[in-house]
């Protein structure tokens, strides 16, 4: 609500949700490269 107020992106104010959210992409992140090297893996 307090980046909408500044019409800044939430991104740029951060917080505890912004927060939750990088560490999910992170995580999203990780799985896609490990599922990406498992398939280069099984191509061999």
């Amino acid at each position: 609500m307090k980046a909408d107020l500044e019409k800044r992106a939430p991104i740029e104010v951060g917080g505890e949700a912004v927060d939750a959210i990088v560490k999910i992409k992170e995580k999203l992140m990780e799985l896609v490269e490990d599922i990406r090297k498992e398939g280069e893996k099984s191509k061999k």
